[in-house]
């Protein structure tokens, strides 16, 4: 079966250079958008991520987050005719705060984590690392339905959600069968295309060696078309296998 992919507007950050391309342009910000999307199935409504839900949690405030009230996860499903007790599965490609807010606004939904990821948002390698927001993931309202690292497993049928560490211990992707082609939205497993098309590293990652391995999975999908995380040139407007 194929799914219709829309992607969500959550805003923007503003960003150092370097944290997308390894070393590169250290200084100068860039202003990359904040989204998640939501997969108009037959057997289930999906949504990914959540975008931010405070805007003054350290990192938000780090990287000068920005959004409107029109720029939720409740509003923007809103213009969709979505509502929220609708979503069956709610899939959190990591735990980072621009990717995990507002899990608790849907009631209904399986949140599909890494469980490795749950265990660093609550330790994190890094002490002092603000991009793990802990009013977002420590909730006693949130259905986690946790699945460890390596393991692929698909939502509904045409629907697959993949394994990709690299970025974050837990990171995980999800490839959508499109009347277009498979979909892959990536997140953070792909910040910008210049990661994917020139094989660039970012400046934030757990593991350098399984980000690259994740990439080559992921380009291993034939015919794949590459949603990546923050794309500044993305048309977030366009909906995919409509």
């Amino acid at each position: 079966m194929n799914g219709i992919v829309h992607l969500l507007d959550y805003g923007y950050n503003m960003a150092d250079y370097s944290i997308f391309i390894a070393g590169a342009n250290q200084g100068q910000r860039v202003k990359i958008p904040v989204m998640g999307c939501y997969i108009d199935h037959p057997e289930a409504k999906i949504v990914v991520d959540t975008g931010v839900s405070d805007p003054k949690a350290p990192g938000a405030v780090d990287c000068q987050h920005v959004h409107t009230e029109k720029q939720t996860p409740l509003e923007q499903l809103k213009k969709l005719g979505v509502k929220p007790e609708e979503i069956k599965y709610l899939v959190i490609t990591h735990l980072h705060y621009d990717h995990a807010g507002a899990m608790n606004l849907f009631p209904n939904a399986k949140v599909i984590v890494r469980r490795e990821e749950l265990k660093e948002a609550y330790v994190p390698m890094a002490k002092d690392d603000i991009n793990y927001y802990r009013p977002d993931f420590d909730r006693k309202d949130v259905n986690y339905d946790l699945i460890p690292n390596g393991l692929d497993i698909e939502l509904a049928d045409g629907i697959t959600v993949l394994s990709v560490p690299g970025h974050t211990v837990g990171t995980q992707c999800v490839v959508i069968k499109t009347s277009e082609g498979p979909v892959i939205y990536a997140a953070d497993s792909v910040y910008w295309y210049k990661n994917w098309e020139e094989n660039k590293l970012p400046g934030i990652l757990y593991s350098a060696e399984k980000f690259d391995m994740s990439i080559a999975k992921m380009k291993a999908i034939r015919g794949g078309i590459l949603i990546p995380g923050h794309e500044p040139t993305l048309d977030l407007n366009r909906v995919y296998g409509k």
